[in-house]
């Protein structure tokens, strides 16, 4: 029973909710896996560190120093390690080559949610590209739906009372008539 659950296709509404969720999620992994894998990029900077007796440089420290470097990352779709290396020697205690380290490190796992994000938004759009078609086949038969009915509801004396109205004949075959 569970395994005939579990196997049985979604519905279409949870598929669509499962897809809309699934691209927002791919849109923010770039961002998000930077930010949680802060510790490990700055792991071995700690290290030394804290071998030399200084206090560790924290997660949040890091993360101020990149904001805006990350964000323009995001935004262009490539992160410049010189900038953020710049950036986290600026803001940080760290030398230079820790912030180059950090910045590599940061690059690797920013061109890992990049393409874990391509990814999921082409599994987004073969996912969403057959339910955009049912939607427009619904709507044009909806369309044809309602044309033919306004053509089949109209009474010959409605349409011949509009055109008096109007003033316009709506058929040529009665002008022809009235003229003769």
């Amino acid at each position: 029973m569970v395994a005939e659950t579990i196997t049985r296709p979604l519905p279409a509404r949870l598929r669509w909710g499962a897809v809309l969720a699934g691209t927002v999620a791919a849109l923010g992994a770039v961002d998000e896996g930077f930010i949680m894998n802060v510790t490990d990029a700055v792991a071995g900077t700690n290290e030394r560190l804290a071998a030399a007796g200084a206090p560790p440089i924290s997660a949040n420290d890091v993360r101020a120093a990149a904001q805006d470097v990350v964000r323009e990352a995001v935004r262009t779709g490539r992160l410049d390690k010189e900038v953020l290396a710049t950036s986290l020697t600026q803001q940080t205690k760290m030398t230079r080559a820790d912030a180059e380290a950090v910045a590599a490190k940061a690059e690797q796992q920013f061109n890992a949610g990049v393409q874990r994000a391509k990814l999921a938004a082409q599994n987004a759009a073969e996912t969403t590209g057959p339910v955009f078609w049912g939607v427009f086949a619904a709507l044009l038969a909806g369309l044809l739906a309602s044309m033919g009915g306004a053509l089949l509801a109209v009474s010959r004396e409605q349409q011949d009372r509009a055109e008096t109205l109007v003033g316009v004949s709506l058929h040529p075959r009665h002008e022809s008539a009235a003229s003769r």
